[in-house]
């Protein structure tokens, strides 16, 4: 079952005085349980592209369809609802914690935004943070995680809500390499652990390891791979050399 699909998305910025294409008729489709890689340069558009996959910001041409339901045809409010309990989840590339708060709560906060109660949404965090082995930072102030903690903490804080399909833009870029491993094998293993689906981008090639599919975000336009991991070139734009 098709749980995200990009046809022909094209989302532009302006740039001085040129309007550069950022994502430039970008299609593909993300199934139920896959997990998928997006390989891009620093500046390449993975913001952008998980932004626009969470109805964060709305494409200029083209249908983001999430479980066949146009993003951009939805209202401020049927958005919102989409990246609640069971919908959509974006982790943050930068994995900044905010204001120093105790760990459990800064897990649960988005779920007491939408209304749970104070014990259900504490237990929601705290079984967030089991998932991502980080249950020993719970009454920690959120100001003193180093960044191998802080990024547990913010992928527990993107889980709790249980989501469908889980995008991460950029995982981390670990100094250590034994704790960038441990950290993309944790990654790699939530689809089964958590019934969802997975999008990673990233300009790390280490944190891809593992995907089903493995799809090239360059120039606003996006290669990806058949069932063999043969690259599939798009079709040259026309006018071009």
């Amino acid at each position: 079952m098709t749980v995200l699909a990009f046809r022909e998305v094209t989302k532009r910025f302006r740039d001085g005085l040129r309007e550069v294409a950022v994502l430039d008729g970008v299609s593909f489709e993300l199934y139920a349980g896959e997990t998928v890689g997006v390989l891009a340069a620093r500046g390449a558009g993975k913001t952008t592209l998980s932004r626009v996959a969470a109805g964060l910001e709305a494409p200029d041409a083209g249908e983001v369809s999430w479980r066949g339901r146009d993003l951009a045809g939805l209202g401020a409010d049927e958005r919102a609802r989409v990246r609640r309990h069971g919908g959509i989840a974006l982790a943050r590339g930068d994995w900044r914690t905010g204001d120093s708060k105790v760990v459990v709560e800064h897990v649960a906060m988005p779920l007491y935004a939408e209304g749970l109660g104070m014990e259900r949404a504490e237990a929601c965090a705290w079984r967030a943070l089991e998932r991502v082995q980080s249950t020993g930072l719970g009454y920690m102030q959120t100001g003193r995680l180093g960044l191998v903690e802080r990024v547990r903490v913010e992928l527990a804080r993107a889980i709790a809500r249980e989501p469908a399909l889980l995008l991460i833009d950029e995982p981390a870029v670990l100094a250590r390499p034994s704790d960038a491993r441990a950290f993309y094998a944790l990654l790699h293993s939530l689809p089964k652990q958590l019934d969802l689906s997975l999008l990673i981008a990233s300009e790390e090639v280490s944190a891809l390891r593992g995907a089903g599919r493995v799809m090239t975000l360059d120039n606003g336009r996006l290669y990806t791979t058949d069932s063999r991991r043969k690259i599939i070139d798009f079709p040259p734009r026309r006018g071009a050399a």
